[in-house]
């Protein structure tokens, strides 16, 4: 799966800056060498911290947030490395008998900085931070590696969904969308958590991998009792033995393709304090391919599972073994003129569609959404997205996806224009 380099990091959540910063950052967006704030587009904050290692291995000590591995060798056993997004959206909601919700923000939506230490030739320790915002670790855990074992422990993303695992710096486009929001966020699926894994690697032609892992569930709590309309999603601590979910991972690898399918057993806990286990199951498709000029690139994941949200309840918790079935697929591809070697200018168009069914038998209750996109830049170094996207939520979608505010399902349809730049360094 793509994300299958942990060294790839990911996008976060924002926080807003003058218009005089956005246009210096532009100004500065051409050097390819030097470390520079980047501007991200229009799009909504991700929330998505970077991600792990390759299938379920996590970055390399010495693999840096661009993806550029040898260059970060190059510095010894300790090394830096961060990247920098920035961002103007414009989206559009429309309003029941009114006219269009319409607003244009200009946000950081992360500012991302990572130090890994190298400590012998097979254990090294990585820490990354993101400080756009309140400054928040996003991955933090110690990792042992050989040729053909991993194992590591700490904090960091879970091997399941290609576009979640990815990075964000390394997928094409300025946010990964409602879609990964849902499936993380409220479904709590995939997504990072403390937590512990044990990989396998048989190299050769298909260079087989399994990799199994356990991390900690998460439960949403009431951020205002009062308000009882806004959501903080924390880990469940101290209560039982099972209130962690267990992850195994299968890939090969046949001639640059990664072929994955994956099991989560994960967790949700009732209001009666009493965990849950859902069953979850999924296959992803990686491929990523460069001819003498040019290069493709394409993510395909689907999963599918059981769910405790239905379209008939308010009472999202309660858990009555009356269990939905859910189903989402995902697929994101982009074609580049350039970018062949590190730092080389490049032209990218790319294309995504994504669907979420929360539950197989409601009708009138899908979620999809639709991006076309551009980047231009300078490989793996900066570049500058322009992204259009159109978002639509059936009448019929569960009211725990629309209860928060901040969650982009309560307005039922949505279009964005996103302009996004950014730079690794």
């Amino acid at each position: 799966m793509a994300e299958q380099d942990p060294r790839r990091r990911s996008a976060a959540h924002g926080s807003r800056f003058g218009a005089s910063g956005f246009v210096l950052a532009l100004l500065q967006l051409g050097s390819a060498t030097e470390p520079a704030v980047a501007l991200a587009a229009l799009g909504q904050p991700t929330g998505e911290p970077s991600g792990p290692p390759p299938t379920v291995t996590a970055p390399s000590p010495e693999a840096s947030p661009s993806g550029d591995e040898t260059e970060a060798s190059k510095q010894g056993p300790l090394s830096w490395r961060g990247r920098v997004f920035a961002q103007a959206l414009f989206r559009e909601h429309p309003l029941p008998g009114t006219d269009p919700d319409r607003s244009l923000d200009l946000i950081v939506p992360s500012a991302r900085f990572g130090l890994r230490y190298k400590a012998s030739a097979w254990v090294g320790l990585v820490v990354e931070v993101d400080v756009a915002g309140r400054p928040e670790m996003k991955d933090g855990f110690v990792q042992a590696k050989s040729k053909q074992w991993m194992s590591r422990f700490g904090q960091f993303k879970m091997p399941l969904l290609a576009i979640t695992f990815e990075s964000p710096w390394r997928l094409p486009t300025a946010r990964r969308g409602l879609v990964n929001e849902i499936l993380v966020d409220q479904m709590q699926i995939a997504g990072r958590r403390p937590g512990a894994v044990a990989a396998w690697n048989g190299g050769g032609w298909l260079d087989p991998e399994i990799t199994i892992g356990v991390f900690q569930g998460s439960i949403w709590l009431l951020k205002d009792p009062v308000k009882r309309d806004e959501f903080k999603l924390e880990p469940i601590e101290g209560l039982t033995l099972g209130s962690q979910a267990r992850v195994v991972r299968i890939a090969v690898k046949p001639a640059g393709v990664d072929l994955g399918a994956y099991g989560e057993w994960r967790v949700a806990l009732s209001e009666l304090g009493k965990p849950r286990h859902f069953w979850t199951g999924g296959l992803d498709v990686v491929v990523e391919h460069t001819f003498e000029s040019q290069g493709v690139r394409a993510w395909f994941d689907a999963v599918t599972g059981e769910s405790w949200i239905d379209f008939q309840s308010r009472d999202n918790f309660g858990f009555d073994d009356d269990f939905t079935k859910f189903f989402a697929a995902r697929a994101l591809v982009a074609w580049r003129w350039g970018g062949i070697d590190l730092g080389a200018g490049y032209v990218e168009p790319y294309a995504y569609l994504g669907f979420l069914e929360p539950d197989v038998e409601v009708s009138a209750d899908l979620i999809w959404e639709i991006k076309l996109g551009l980047n231009v830049g300078k490989w793996n170094r900066a570049r500058l997205t322009l992204e259009y996207e159109v978002q639509k939520v059936g009448p019929n979608v569960p009211y725990y996806y629309v209860t928060n505010k901040d969650r982009p399902a309560l307005a039922r349809e949505g279009k964005a224009v996103l302009l996004q730049a950014g730079v690794a360094f």
